[in-house]
C-alpha cells in the first residue's frame, strides 16, 4: 500500500490552510493519488524497457569483448 501521497497531502493541507481540516482535505487528496483515482482506466502500464529492442540498441547495450 502506498502512503507517500497521504503523508505529503496531510502536511501540505495543514501548512496551506493552517488548520486540521486542511490536513484532512490534503489526506483525502493524497489518498486519491495513491489509489490512482485520477488515472484513466484505459491506460496500459509502461513496459520495462524504455526503448525498442533493435539490433542497433543491442549493440549499444551489449558489452564489448575484452
Amino acid at each position: 500500500m502506498r502512503w507517500y501521497g497521504k503523508l505529503l497531502g496531510f502536511i501540505a493541507g495543514w501548512l496551506l490552510l493552517r488548520h486540521p481540516a486542511g490536513a484532512l482535505v490534503g489526506l483525502l487528496i493524497g489518498h486519491a493519488f495513491d489509489a490512482d483515482w485520477f488515472r484513466p482506466k484505459n491506460t496500459i502500464p509502461m513496459r520495462c524497457s524504455a526503448w525498442p529492442r533493435t539490433p542497433a540498441t543491442e549493440r549499444w547495450i551489449a558489452p564489448t569483448g575484452a
